[in-house]
């Protein structure tokens, strides 16, 4: 899973959000500068009923609620991009079909009362690849312990569905408050985002927002941590990691021409690697294809 990359880009366009609100602090207090400026010079020379009209009669010279919620759209566009993406992955990762083969043989063992050794049910465990064949194999693991087998349990690892779903919904809205609530280091722009000093929700949000800029914040740090280890559980996300001589020797031989004609050579990997994902894992572990590959394979 590329949580990430993503989670990278998410947070690049979090401050580039930052950064442009900040910058419309500046402009606004140097208004409210002149402005003020403007009204002390009157003292003296006019009344205080005249400067207090003045005062009232002042606006800003350009929409400053508008400025905020313009350089907002695009970038939490962006951000929520990312979130989704994030969360398909998420979810594909756990909603991975259950292989035939595993839910028979399960299926059998149930069915018929078979009685697996330790051996047996360890072999059984390096071919389940999936969440849900885990979770299976997991229930298996409970039956083989109630009638007095040694206790595999601890074995049958899973990665925590509900810790991963509650550490993503975590990350995201505090990539939403940051977006929707910052106006200011000191929220000196808070009059422009709608903020009402009698809603105590908000009140939070607005204080909080300053912190969700920060890649330390901790439901960023949490949420990577999580998906971490979900991430290194399942066998299939820890199998192959460098392409052998033999790898690299294969993909040479359906994929000759690389010197010769890089650019429809990579275009001919794509295609291979759509129709083999056997292939397509090598492929995205070869350097020389490993981003074309890739980028065709998320857009599919």
């Amino acid at each position: 899973m590329k949580y990430k990359k993503y989670l990278e880009k998410i947070m690049t366009a979090l401050n580039e959000y930052k950064e442009a609100v900040d910058g419309i602090v500046v402009r606004c207090k140097a208004e409210e500068k002149k402005n003020s400026e403007f009204l002390a010079a009157m003292k003296g020379k006019y009344t205080n009923e005249y400067i207090q009209e003045k005062q009232k009669e002042w606006n800003e010279s350009r929409n400053y609620a508008q400025c905020i919620e313009k350089e907002r759209e695009g970038r939490k566009k962006v951000a929520t991009f990312y979130l989704d993406l994030m969360k398909e992955q998420i979810d594909e990762y756990f909603q991975a079909p259950v292989k035939s083969e595993i839910a028979n043989k399960i299926m059998a063992i149930k069915a018929t009362g078979l009685q697996l050794s330790d051996m047996e049910f360890s072999l059984l465990q390096q071919q389940a690849t999936s969440y849900m064949e885990r979770r299976l194999l997991n229930e298996l693991a409970e039956n083989r312990d109630t009638q007095g087998n040694f206790d595999v349990r601890a074995e049958v690892e899973l990665p925590d569905i509900e810790r991963v779903y509650q550490a993503y919904n975590d990350m995201k809205n505090n990539v939403n408050v940051g977006f929707d609530w910052y106006c200011g280091d000191n929220m000196e722009l808070k009059k422009y985002i709608g903020y009402d000093p009698e809603d105590y929700v908000q009140a939070g949000n607005i204080s909080h927002a300053i912190n969700c800029f920060k890649a330390n914040n901790r439901s960023y740090t949490v949420f990577d941590t999580v998906m971490d280890k979900a991430n290194a559980i399942l066998p299939k996300n820890k199998t192959k990691m460098a392409l052998s001589a033999r790898d690299v020797d294969l993909i040479n031989a359906i994929l000759p021409d690389y010197e010769k004609y890089p650019d429809s050579t990579k275009r001919q990997a794509v295609e291979i690697a759509k129709s083999s994902p056997e292939i397509a894992a090598l492929l995205m572990l070869d350097n020389r294809y490993s981003e074309v590959v890739n980028d065709a394979i998320e857009k599919d």
